[in-house]
């Protein structure tokens, strides 16, 4: 577990540091409900997950076409 958090927290601080000055962070949540249809289902409730992320965006080439 130490490890993971170590590897995470320098993969940031490397992505921090890079000569790349348009980086752009984003978050993502939302809520996803399933359940089950068809026969046979009687007493079957909505289920409800959770969903949060962090994202970055990196670019790795200039696009711009003249």
């Amino acid at each position: 577990m130490k490890k993971l958090a170590f590897f995470i927290l320098l993969s940031l601080v490397t992505l921090g540091v890079s000569a790349q000055s348009n980086l752009k962070w984003n978050v993502n949540a939302g809520i996803g409900m399933s359940n089950w249809y068809g026969d046979d289902t009687d007493g079957t409730d909505a289920k409800f997950a959770y969903k949060v992320g962090i994202g970055l965006e990196v670019p790795f080439a200039n696009t711009n076409i003249t």
